[in-house]
């Protein structure tokens, strides 16, 4: 692909240049890696890609691992011949991969209500987008709750709990560890913090249709004792419809997967009909300080009983800021205040905050990152991409003081950022896995955005050109966005509410939300703002380039089941009128959406910028703000979101904020381990690259785009109208998380 690219472009590189030859040739070494940096490298690829027997056992396997295992004794290595490793190993490494399998089928169950198994005397139910585990028998019940980390169990009218096994620490992720727990059961579910992934593949299995593709996935314990799990899917919805459980090369069972049309909620109460669970805090920690004590109540119509023993889980203090009290639900949060900070001010006061939190929590932060270090990631989450041997040259030539600064302004002003920048919007605007070919594919999308951005427009500004979008789907651009969702009310909804106010809004569709204080109106009152959009009548499997987005001034959204109309309500009680009345919905919306006094929008994008720079949100996940995911230092959010209000919505003060505080520039690797470290953001997150990311690095690394280099060494790159981008991002692109 890189030679065909080459052959393509206008401008092709002379290998022979002498002044070309001197580049390379002075190529910075590869520099020491910590041990401790290593490792965690290796868990986090082995825990989202898996891993590749495959690579392993071949002579080049052999030779990448030897590399990784000396990469401290590697002194000087041409920058060319570090490119060819790095795409051979990328080559290497997509032959061997075969859990994109697993990973769809990840998505799938996220995005599925429930998923129900028969077992002896019973069901057992999941819902994997709330971390939820019900098992029904005659005589008892069971429930595993991620969240809480808590195994519940009741025998005979009897409530007991144990410590959930789920562990962080665990080589699969908890969605992994709870998904295996629902399919193998409970004999699982006790070693499941202990199990790695060993191997997966792919297999062939004969059907009575005939044959289809399986997945057969292999886990390890610590005593060396294997499970095997053998998947076969829907092709279409990717969803598993049978697993084959085996212990050690015997069988154990062999289930059949179903998907019942009901909401988890209603299961949960039928599962649970005379004994509910709450779960109380009380007041005081433990002795020792080690945690909180939790006690179970059963519901009893006579008197509340207290079940099994108390149990300790870490102390997690409540924010102090008004609108995360514990009893400011969201439709009552106050607004930012906004306060006109310096940006020397802003960045000090966060700087501040951290370090009296660290202090607090007995945490000692990582060493500051080594200036390569701080270069190359500022470079890949400003612009996307590293830096050329010319860049970093220079950087570490200028006189040190303030010489970051200026480099992140000068990133900041730079096309390679605006561009970085769309393609980041975009994946968060745009659905996954949505083919928009017929429209000209995302292109036409990013170079609007990156339009947007290069002119510094500001942000509120942005999202009420892209809302308010009218004219042919034909002409793409921002009507991309409606014509991903298929113009459906209840589809901008969700999309909308996830991406500018920070929440979940759709687990609220089909029924009140399981554990957020929103109803089913709540959310079909935010959608009857988009109920006026011209669209055809009943469902669309896809959107037509004839079809035209403007607002008609009919058209009303109904209760699920019900019949009931529902009339546009804004989610923080606002009257519909205080934003234009006799104006169309959508503009009323937008409105509403975009005023600083929305206690929702200006936080929501401070909380997704510090979870693009830092890999984590301050409320992770970055879209579930709420009652049961408040944010860890809400007191740095205010202050962002209060700033770039005061900034006019211009999102580079906020990022200029971010990448110039004292957390962002902290090492990544560390030479002992302390868990908080990366909780509390004293230790820089490992980030995987994206598909673009990679693409952009290996052209900046072969200098595929060497034609592009600007008057005094100045790189862009070619993001747009790139054929051979194109066709890499189709090929390496993997659905999020």
């Amino acid at each position: 692909m890189v030679h065909e690219h080459s052959q393509m472009n206008s401008s092709p590189v002379d290998l022979t240049d002498p002044e070309l030859e001197q580049l390379l040739g002075d190529a910075y070494p590869v520099p020491n890696i910590p041990r401790s940096l290593l490792k965690r490298l290796d868990c986090v690829i082995e825990n989202d890609w898996g891993h590749s027997p495959e690579l392993a056992v071949t002579p080049w396997g052999k030779i990448a691992r030897s590399f990784s295992q000396n990469a401290s004794r590697v002194k000087t290595i041409p920058a060319i011949v570090i490119s060819a490793m790095l795409l051979f190993a990328v080559v290497i490494f997509s032959l061997g991969s075969s859990d994109a399998a697993w990973a769809e089928m990840l998505e799938a169950l996220k995005r599925q209500n429930v998923v129900q198994i028969q077992i002896p005397g019973g069901t057992r139910s999941m819902s994997l987008s709330e971390g939820i585990i019900i098992e029904q028998r005659e005589e008892s019940s069971a429930l595993w709750n991620i969240p809480q980390n808590l195994f519940l169990t009741r025998q005979a009218g009897q409530i007991q709990m144990q410590q959930g096994s789920f562990k962080a620490a665990s080589s699969l992720s908890p969605q992994e560890q709870l998904v295996l727990s629902f399919l193998a059961g409970p004999e699982l579910l006790q070693e499941i913090s202990t199990l790695r992934v060993k191997s997966e593949r792919s297999k062939t299995v004969k059907t009575a249709g005939g044959t289809e593709s399986a997945l057969v996935l292999l886990l390890e314990n610590e005593a060396g004792e294997n499970w095997e799990l053998h998947l076969t899917f829907d092709p279409q919805t990717r969803l598993p419809e049978a697993v084959e459980v085996h212990r050690d090369k015997s069988d154990l069972q062999s289930i059949a997967l179903s998907y019942p049309p009901t909401s988890f909620r209603s299961i949960q109460d039928q599962q649970f009909p005379d004994s509910l669970i709450s779960v109380a805090i009380a007041a005081s920690s433990q002795p020792d300080g080690s945690g909180q004590e939790i006690a179970l109540n059963q519901a009893d119509p006579n008197e509340a009983r207290l079940a099994s023993a108390a149990v300790s889980l870490p102390l997690r203090p409540e924010p102090t800021v008004p609108w995360q009290s514990p009893d400011a639900v969201p439709s009552r949060w106050n607004s930012v205040e906004v306060q006109r900070l310096t940006p020397e001010k802003l960045i000090s006061q966060i700087d501040s905050l951290l370090v009296d939190l660290w202090k607090e929590k007995g945490i000692e932060p990582t060493v500051a990152a080594s200036e390569t270090e701080l270069l190359r990631r500022v470079y890949l989450d400003l612009t996307g991409r590293t830096p050329t041997v010319h860049e970093v040259r220079t950087y570490l030539d200028a006189p040190q003081e303030h010489r970051y600064e200026q480099l992140v302004v000068r990133l900041l002003n730079s096309p390679d950022h605006a561009s970085h920048l769309a393609t980041v919007w975009r994946k968060v605007l745009i659905p996954e896995g949505i083919d928009l070919t017929a429209f000209g594919g995302v292109q036409e999308f990013d170079r609007w955005l990156a339009d947007q951005f290069a002119s510094r427009k500001p942000y509120d500004e942005i999202v009420s050109s892209l809302l308010l979008a009218e004219g042919r789907l034909s002409k793409s651009g921002p009507l991309l966005f409606y014509t991903a969702l298929k113009l459906d009310p209840d589809q901008i909804a969700a999309r909308t509410a996830r991406v500018f106010l920070g929440m979940r809004l759709e687990c609220a569709e089909c029924h009140d939300h399981p554990f957020e204080p929103w109803t089913q109106k709540d959310f079909w009152g935010y959608a009857a703002f988009f109920a006026q959009i011209s669209r055809p009548r009943g469902e669309l499997e896809r959107a037509s380039k004839l079809m035209r987005v403007h607002d008609v001034g009919i058209g009303e959204v109904m209760l699920p089941d019900s019949g009931e109309v529902i009339l546009p309500k804004f989610l923080d009680g606002t009257r519909q009128d205080a934003y234009g009345e006799g104006t169309s919905r959508r503009v009323q919306f937008v409105r509403w959406l975009t005023d600083p006094a929305n206690p929702y929008f200006a936080r929501a994008t401070a909380n997704r910028i510090w979870g693009q720079m830092f890999g984590k949100g301050i409320t992770d996940p970055i879209d579930n703000f709420g009652v049961q995911h408040k944010p860890r230092i809400p007191e740095i959010i205010d202050l962002l979101a209060g700033h770039l209000i005061a900034s006019d919505f211009q999102l580079s003060e906020v990022l200029r904020a971010v990448v110039l505080s004292q957390a962002y520039r902290l090492s990544s690797g560390a030479e002992t381990a302390d868990p908080q470290r990366l909780d509390w953001f004293a230790q820089m997150q490992v980030k995987m690259l994206t598909a673009e990311q990679i693409y952009d690095c290996i052209s900046v690394a072969t200098l595929l785009d060497y034609g592009n280099a600007q008057a005094g060494g100045q790189f862009n790159l070619s993001r747009f109208s790139n054929p051979a981008r194109e066709e890499f991002l189709q090929q390496f692109s993997t659905p999020s998380g």
